[in-house]
């Protein structure tokens, strides 16, 4: 613009010059008209370069705006596989927190249910999957109290059952005697 403007006034003295002597000497005016077209010619080389530097300027701020962008899509791509990742690492941990409790829980239901009580049942959250294995520790020591307490009525009853058959078989030996 600075080339411009120079060149611009110029050309605006030499039209308003040429305009005025032509209306005053006609002859005069066309011997400057030469003098005018040479100030066209010099504005015209100075309005081409302004345009070819402006040209030169959009292309350099479109090359810009396009790294800009490629750039910014590179940067959105990597955020996104950034939280993708955190995402299927989240889901992978919260399936470990809830699936090895739970299994285990289902293993020592399995292992109880063929008759076997001494799993060792081990509590190390206290959320919901902690609290069913706590039910299944409080469940199992129950049914092992259970168990103890029928084998002992059961021996009770055995010993019982034994006293009263030697009972028995010595009253009907006493009866055979005495018969």
């Amino acid at each position: 613009l600075t080339t411009v403007k120079p060149e611009l006034d110029r050309y605006l003295r030499g039209a308003e010059a040429i305009t005025t002597l032509a209306l005053r000497d006609n002859v005069a005016a066309e011997r400057r008209v030469s003098e005018f077209e040479a100030a066209f010619i010099s504005l015209e080389k100075a309005m081409a370069q302004f345009s070819d530097l402006i040209e030169a300027q959009s292309k350099h701020a479109q090359d810009q705006a396009g790294e800009a962008s490629a750039a910014s899509r590179l940067t959105m791509l990597i955020a996104f596989a950034t939280g993708l990742a955190i995402v299927v690492l989240l889901i992978f941990l919260l399936m470990r927190a809830i699936l090895v409790p739970l299994h285990r829980a289902v293993e020592v239901a399995e292992t109880m249910s063929t008759g076997d009580f001494r799993s060792e049942i081990e509590i190390t959250s206290s959320d919901e999957l902690g609290k069913l294995l706590s039910s299944l520790k409080m469940m199992q020591a129950n049914l092992v109290n259970r168990i103890i307490n029928l084998n002992e009525a059961a021996d009770s009853v055995g010993s019982a059952a034994k006293q009263i058959s030697t009972g028995n078989n010595d009253l009907s030996q006493r009866t055979q005697e005495q018969a």
